[in-house]
């Protein structure tokens, strides 16, 4: 008996694409492949050229990127708030309490009295270059001390009691949150980055430091200063703050409810002025005086003397730069 063999044509793969699965933060994924649906082999190409024993992996992305996080839940003097962050690589989320508000003696979150954190949900989740309220000048006197294209150095006077000082800021501008960029315990700080970029020239920045005590409270905040960086062709810094002597003489000698204006000025720096830089105001110069039961200051600079006694009255230009003025109420 004999038999007769006779060879079949191969059917080709049939081959079905299977979608790549992306790799996470913490988890490997897979690239995509095909498979056949004859012999279920795999492979990496469409054209079945190349077989794989098995699904090529996409390592995982590493350790996750979060960002900066956004306020879900807004604290209040009775309940903690929740920040939510999410990771830009693979959406992931988490989220963190933010304390209770405890408020200042003057009712706000940047006045004596209040504490550390809500200092600080009270300073980064405003964007505007206005001064919040609860900041005061003429307790730490901030002020710009140095300044190039690249670097600015605030510094401040001590404040009675504290441990360290922290610093708040970013670029001008109503969208531009402030965020925290360092804390010290010395009376001066160069800064060179912020906000996790390169200080830039002839860009304008706006800062606030908050002095705080061993308990972690609040002392005193400052007013919110402004400067722009050097390489400026158009603006310029103020470089001080002047009242004539003639007012000086005046306010010494003041009688209970007699008035008298200031007259402040600000002045800017020889070479700017031949420079033809103008000053730029985020905010003109502005007037505190450190004891308001003897002697008030309008927004205009006009003093009212109140009561027998004595105090300083501060004309402050927006970089920080100011002259205090005596004032003896007869």
């Amino acid at each position: 008996k004999q038999t007769k063999t006779k060879a079949l044509p191969a059917k080709g793969h049939k081959l079905t694409k299977v979608a790549a699965v992306a790799a996470t933060c913490g988890k490997a994924g897979k690239k995509a492949y095909w498979k056949c649906s004859t012999c279920a082999k795999l492979f990496a190409d469409a054209k079945g050229a190349s077989s794989i024993k098995a699904p090529q992996a996409i390592p995982a992305t590493g350790k996750h990127s979060w960002n900066s996080g956004t306020i879900t839940k807004r604290p209040t003097t009775a309940t903690k708030g929740v920040r939510t962050f999410t990771c830009t690589k693979c959406g992931k989320k988490k989220t963190q309490a933010i304390p209770k508000l405890v408020l200042g003696k003057d009712g706000t979150g940047l006045g004596k009295g209040a504490s550390a954190s809500t200092a600080d949900y009270s300073l980064t989740t405003k964007a505007n270059d206005s001064d919040p309220k609860g900041t005061t000048f003429h307790l730490l006197q901030a002020k710009v001390k140095g300044l190039t294209q690249t670097s600015i150095t605030l510094s401040w006077a001590k404040a009675e009691g504290a441990k360290k000082y922290v610093i708040y800021g970013n670029k001008c501008g109503n969208t531009a949150k402030r965020v925290k960029i360092a804390a010290t315990t010395g009376l001066s700080k160069k800064l060179t980055t912020l906000a996790g970029k390169k200080v830039a020239p002839k860009t304008f920045y706006k800062f606030n430091v908050v002095a705080l005590d061993k308990n972690n409270k609040v002392i005193s905040t400052s007013k919110t200063i402004h400067v722009i960086t050097k390489g400026s062709n158009e603006y310029c810094n103020a470089s001080k703050a002047t009242v004539t002597n003639t007012v000086r003489a005046k306010a010494e000698k003041l009688n209970k409810g007699k008035t008298l204006e200031l007259k402040a000025k600000t002045i800017r720096d020889p070479n700017d002025v031949k420079n033809k830089l103008k000053l730029k105001q985020h905010r003109a110069i502005s007037y505190e005086s450190s004891r308001p039961e003897i002697a008030t200051v309008s927004a205009k600079g006009i003093i009212t003397a109140k009561k027998k006694g004595a105090c300083y009255v501060y004309a402050y230009a927006q970089n920080g730069v100011c002259t205090k003025v005596k004032v003896v109420v007869k």
